[in-house]
């Protein structure tokens, strides 16, 4: 496998989870490590802080070591590999961390609850660690590595996510982003002396295969389960990607 950035969207890791992706994940990183690990957003479900459940599934400690879990299946098989031979940590991949709407439900805790339990939590430290990240973007936010950029979901002037058609028109450059747990691949031709082509994906989902979220169990079907690993050619030119499905990856890499 040459040079690729690895983004992932959705995993959507949970108290509750079997945690075989995330292994998976471990081992595969440790077999070919990426240039850069992009975490997409709704890394976690966080389920504790959600506002759609009457009754909280979880707690906040069980969001915290679902969190501490996920995070050494992922990363604990390249350190003890880098330990052993005195380099860094996670060696030359550099690691982005992008909150998503289920990051950004503990903001909405603590707007409710500022000078109470909530304003104890360091949330940060529980999703994304700062031992393990070196970029954090907010939600809505975007980052751009190797000529693509990345966002959870795109968000209009009212904070509320894009649809379709309107991220088409208003991104200027090659995009990934993820949120609708569905895939779709749009090249769209620019304007410019030479052949020019900017790249817009709605990445899949990287959750249990064929699982559904409790939240959505009558949503449409369509969903796709897996990743992509992805190869930048430029700004002007597609980028290449290869997918595999959550299946495939476990079954490869566990």
């Amino acid at each position: 496998m040459p040079d690729y950035d690895l983004p992932l969207f959705d995993i959507h890791t949970s108290h509750d989870d079997d945690f075989l992706r995330h292994k998976a994940l471990g081992n595969m990183i440790l077999e070919n490590p990426p240039k850069n690990l992009i975490i997409g957003g709704d890394f976690l479900s966080l389920d504790s802080c959600s506002f759609y459940d009457s009754k909280k599934i979880c707690s906040m400690d069980d969001d915290r070591k679902a969190s501490v879990r996920a995070h050494e299946l992922i990363f604990g098989p390249l350190h003890a590999y880098n330990k052993k031979r005195k380099k860094k940590p996670n060696g030359g991949m550099k690691t982005y961390f992008l909150y998503g709407n289920h990051e950004d439900r503990e903001k909405r805790v603590r707007e409710l609850d500022p000078d109470g339990f909530a304003s104890l939590v360091d949330y940060d430290e529980i999703m994304a660690p700062y031992s393990y990240w070196d970029e954090r973007v907010g939600y809505g936010e975007v980052v751009t590595v190797n000529d693509i950029s990345y966002t959870h979901i795109p968000l209009n002037k009212m904070g509320r996510p894009m649809g379709v058609n309107p991220i088409y028109r208003q991104t200027q450059g090659h995009l990934i982003y993820g949120h609708t747990h569905t895939m779709d691949v749009k090249t769209i031709p620019q304007i410019a002396t030479e052949n020019s082509v900017r790249m817009v994906v709605n990445a899949p989902a990287l959750l249990p295969q064929d699982q559904k979220e409790h939240y959505c169990k009558r949503s449409t079907t369509g969903w796709v389960y897996g990743l992509m690993r992805v190869r930048s050619h430029g700004p002007t030119r597609p980028f290449s990607f290869d997918f595999i499905s959550t299946e495939e990856l476990i079954s490869q890499y566990t």
